[in-house]
């Protein structure tokens, strides 16, 4: 395939992300923008220079952000501590502009469905997870249940439900129908130490950093298939073609969805607890929270290209298709990392 002129292309992003943006569509987190953005970048041959900026949230919230989620126009991101005031915040993607609300509980992950936010917390501070569901326009919250889900930091949305894993002793699978909240639930599929969850290929992915695996599960029937072996099984991502997944120790991999079989790995030096990771087309982002980093890896080879130092203990990586948006469990400020081309 032939490089496309980095000239021609600029003006076109520009011009494309701006549309994107004004717009203003609702979208899930894996848009047909993100997509484009991807294939244009790709072409640009481009090296890794980024600008940072900093997003405060400044808001009443006492210690840090949670994990994030997005749709094409906003980043999505709540309290990151028990002990901290709950809140929901929303990041303008455009202008950097933040609104937040106050919210019954915390929200350690979320998904975007529609114009809803659906976050569910963990750890639990009275044994179970409250699972909240949030106009993403008002940050009201419309509808919550506070006493089916133990511990569910893995949430995930497949297209018809929201899936979310226990990580406490009960391990269970919840599915939970976005429009008339009836929820189902299912045993023996999740494995110790559920963290986070994606769907990707028809199957949802869950990684189990307490089991060292990831668990591939077919959703319409929730057969299941363990991929074993993977240290500290944690960050979790997908290109056009695997699963990848981040974990303890440097450990990194590619999952061929089909087989459920480990494709490629390696262990990269110089890290600790690799805690999440997002992919821009080119490049993974991985962040290491122990080491308060941002690993930026090649996407083909796996081999480290970058270290780039983070606020306090970064948890959540997210990619919005130009910029990738790392948060602080101990900031109550986001870093904004612009690409250059």
């Amino acid at each position: 395939m032939r490089t496309l002129n980095k000239k021609i292309l600029q003006p076109v992003i520009i011009l494309f992300s701006l549309f994107m943006l004004i717009s203003c569509y609702d979208t899930d987190q894996d848009s047909d923008y993100a997509k484009w953005i991807w294939l244009l970048n790709n072409n640009c041959s481009g090296k890794i220079n980024t600008t940072l900026t900093y997003v405060d949230l400044n808001g009443p919230s006492e210690i840090g952000a949670s994990y994030a989620s997005r749709d094409s126009c906003n980043i999505y991101v709540g309290s990151a501590y028990p002990s901290s005031a709950p809140y929901i915040y929303s990041i303008s993607i455009a202008t950097n502009d933040v609104t937040y609300n106050s919210i019954p509980r915390r929200i350690s992950n979320s998904v975007i469905v529609g114009k809803y936010i659906w976050g569910t917390e963990g750890p639990a501070t009275s044994g179970f997870s409250s699972i909240q569901k949030i106009n993403k326009y008002t940050l009201e919250v419309v509808w919550s249940e506070d006493t089916i889900v133990n511990d569910g930091r893995a949430i995930a949305y497949d297209g018809q439900y929201v899936w979310i894993a226990d990580r406490g002793a009960a391990q269970k699978l919840h599915r939970v129908n976005p429009t008339t909240h009836s929820i189902e639930s299912y045993t023996g599929i999740v494995l110790a130490g559920a963290r986070h969850m994606t769907f990707f290929g028809n199957y949802l992915w869950l990684t189990c950093n307490g089991s060292n695996a990831v668990v591939r599960i077919d959703p319409s029937d929730r057969t299941f298939t363990v991929v074993s072996s993977i240290p500290g099984a944690w960050g979790i991502c997908y290109d056009d073609t695997h699963i990848i997944v981040a974990g303890s120790a440097g450990y990194i991999c590619k999952i061929d969805p089909a087989t459920a079989a480990i494709a490629q790995d390696t262990t990269l030096a110089d890290c600790s607890w690799l805690c999440h990771c997002s992919f821009d087309g080119q490049y993974v982002w991985i962040t290491d929270n122990t080491r308060d980093e941002v690993k930026i890896i090649d996407h083909d080879s796996l081999a480290l290209v970058e270290t780039k130092s983070a606020l306090e203990q970064p948890l959540g990586c997210v990619y919005d298709g130009i910029h990738q948006w790392v948060t602080s469990q101990l900031n109550i400020r986001i870093e904004k990392m612009t690409l250059s081309l």
